[in-house]
């Protein structure tokens, strides 16, 4: 078969791959073995120079010999993820020149050898999720890969974040940091990085933001710190988040939210507040985000809204304050809001309402009012002119 160019033999019992056994093979340009038993690959694609895609994830590797893969030298993705690797010899991808995806995901890496990547001048995306590795990554460690646009550090025990680690990443512009044991946000942890467009931080025990502390990511969208133990954040916590559009709070332990902690974030279109234990909502709280498309507020304890607190947020379309305590809404809750088309007031202790205070929103779609103490004579009237079907926040 001197022309095939592409095999696929995964989800297999292959545990050993003889020298020789791809000789015939020439021509092969993708080779998937992903969850099979290898565990040996020494001298077995010594055959296959033009081989593009290598997929060796889930086996049970636990070495790689020096040299097992010079032969590749036209290689641009290799998978090793999901093995029993706890080491990487030095030179183990310096042939590799041209290999652009390399996920070393899933092993037992413990220390990491940073001379390892300095083979690889046009590696665009490294994945080291869930390798313990954190305390052996030295500054500059990734300073050969210049082209490298994503950086998954997900779960791999990092305590502290090191500015010069990151020094040469000019081109990330996703890293992912999720499920570490951080706590604490210096400033300027991420000035190394000038074209990061989203960070994900989410699971990492951060309690603390240092002023600055995302100072240089001038070109960030996307900011995920979901499911920490932030209770409170300082006025220039955000500072220089110029463009960033998108801003993840939910499930952490904030329970009190102050005017100008949002101050900088003048682009941001997405604010999700979800899941944390805010009681009150202060009336100048939102008042710098009018680029404010949607927000979400629900599964806190909010009791109380001060009039017009979301006064000015002109391009705001949805709202979701759903299984929190309200007991009122007010004439003004809602006042100002011109594009606002959902709103969401489910699963919360309203007794008192105006059907009136709603009918001039020329745009409203959908009200929902399920799991209230609302009488008929209220509910009815919503039910009639806006969609009462239940309608899910995040799904819709």
């Amino acid at each position: 078969m001197p022309v095939l160019s592409s095999l696929i033999i995964s989800d297999n019992k292959i545990e050993k791959i003889n020298r020789g056994a791809f000789k015939n093979l020439p021509s092969l340009k993708f080779l998937n073995l992903v969850n099979n038993t290898i565990n040996v690959v020494d001298g077995v694609f010594v055959d296959l120079p033009l081989l593009d895609s290598l997929r060796l994830d889930s086996n049970n590797i636990h070495e790689l010999q020096a040299g097992c893969f010079d032969a590749l030298e036209n290689l641009t993705v290799l998978g090793l993820g999901d093995n029993k690797i706890d080491k990487l010899p030095s030179d183990l991808f310096q042939k590799l020149s041209r290999l652009e995806d390399l996920v070393l995901a899933g092993n037992m890496l413990t220390s990491l050898n940073c001379t390892i990547f300095a083979g690889l001048p046009e590696l665009s995306s490294l994945h080291l999720d869930g390798n313990q590795i954190g305390n052996s990554i030295q500054e500059e460690c990734f300073k050969h890969l210049n082209k490298l646009s994503v950086l998954s550090l997900y779960s791999t025990g990092i305590k502290m974040l090191k500015p010069a680690v990151f020094s040469g990443l000019k081109q990330l512009e996703a890293l992912i940091l999720g499920r570490n044991n951080i706590e604490k946000l210096e400033a300027k942890s991420f000035i190394m990085l000038p074209n990061l467009v989203s960070l994900n931080l989410k699971d990492s025990s951060i309690n603390t933001i240092e002023a600055n502390a995302f100072g240089g990511l001038n070109k960030l969208l996307h900011l995920y710190l979901s499911r920490n133990n932030l209770k409170q954040w300082t006025v220039d916590a955000f500072k220089g988040l110029n463009a960033l559009e998108r801003l993840f709070l939910d499930g952490n332990r904030i329970e009190t939210i102050t005017a100008g902690q949002l101050y900088h974030l003048k682009a941001l279109n997405v604010l999700d507040l979800r899941n944390n234990t805010i009681k009150h909502i202060p009336n100048k709280f939102f008042g710098s985000l009018a680029n404010l498309e949607v927000l979400f507020l629900g599964y806190n304890k909010i009791s109380a809204i001060e009039p017009k607190s979301f006064y000015g947020l002109k391009n705001l379309s949805r709202i979701d304050l759903s299984n929190n305590s309200l007991e009122t809404v007010d004439s003004d809750t809602f006042a100002g809001l011109p594009n606002i088309s959902h709103i969401w007031l489910d699963n919360n202790k309203i007794t008192k309402m105006s059907f009136i205070d709603f009918i001039n929103m020329s745009r409203l779609f959908y009200v929902g009012l399920h799991g209230n103490k609302l009488p008929p004579s209220v509910t009815e009237p919503f039910g009639m002119k806006f969609n009462y079907k239940i309608i899910d926040p995040f799904l819709d």
